[in-house]
């Protein structure tokens, strides 16, 4: 079962648990950072249309955020984007802006409930809820 109401609408969005980058497809322009919860919870982090990142290779807790207006130029100008571009997402992974970032056009932010069988990718079969999306 899925729930589709999203805990938090907007960011910033903290989240629990040890995270690390998971999977990044050059081809579809996606990027996947994952991150396990005690009791087994697994959130996915998604980003679609990426055009950017910064990332170091673990994070003991994301804070997603979106940048500020300074920090969004600096970033969107070093992913070789024009900062005047409006839809592109500047998000910042921790308070600190040198942890890292993504620039990119949607993401999304889906924890799957531990405790049962996982599927051939190590998701939780149990219930799903939807905290963000953009």
């Amino acid at each position: 079962m899925t729930s589709e109401s999203a805990r938090h609408e907007t960011l910033p969005c903290a989240l629990t648990g040890t995270f690390r980058p998971w999977r990044y497809s050059v081809s579809h322009s996606e990027l996947e950072i994952r991150g396990v919860a005690a009791g087994g919870a697994v959130t996915r982090v998604l980003f679609f249309g990426v055009l950017g990142v910064q990332l170091k290779s673990v994070y003991s807790s994301l804070t997603l955020s979106s940048a500020g207006e300074v920090q969004r130029r600096r970033i969107l100008t070093s992913s070789g984007v024009d900062p005047q571009t409006g839809r592109v997402h500047a998000v910042l992974l921790s308070a600190d802006p040198e942890e890292g970032f993504v620039a990119c056009l949607s993401f999304v932010v889906r924890t799957h409930h531990g405790g049962g069988p996982v599927d051939r990718w190590g998701i939780p079969n149990g219930d799903s809820e939807l905290m963000v999306r953009s």
